[in-house]
């Protein structure tokens, strides 16, 4: 079943509020979703939060680029 909502979250060396954003958005009463998250080229440990909440809740897809800018990490959604 394809999701009924995508939730786009740039991320960029949040480490200290992703978990937060990722809970609240999965938490929201709509559950056919999926939260795509483009991390675009963090040097803190966001990664591994992200990586560790998707290895237990499969809606949240996880995207790697080097650092290139939020309007580029929101543009490469749009491909997808």
């Amino acid at each position: 079943m394809s999701p009924k909502v995508s939730v786009v979250i740039p991320l960029y060396n949040h480490v200290k509020f992703i978990k937060e954003a990722l809970e609240n958005v999965l938490n929201q009463s709509e559950k056919s979703l999926e939260v795509i998250i483009i991390d675009d080229g963090s040097k803190d440990n966001s990664c591994e939060v992200v990586l560790k909440m998707a290895d237990v809740d499969e809606r949240i897809r996880y995207f790697y680029q080097e650092n290139r800018g939020a309007h580029v990490a929101n543009q490469c959604c749009v491909r997808i």
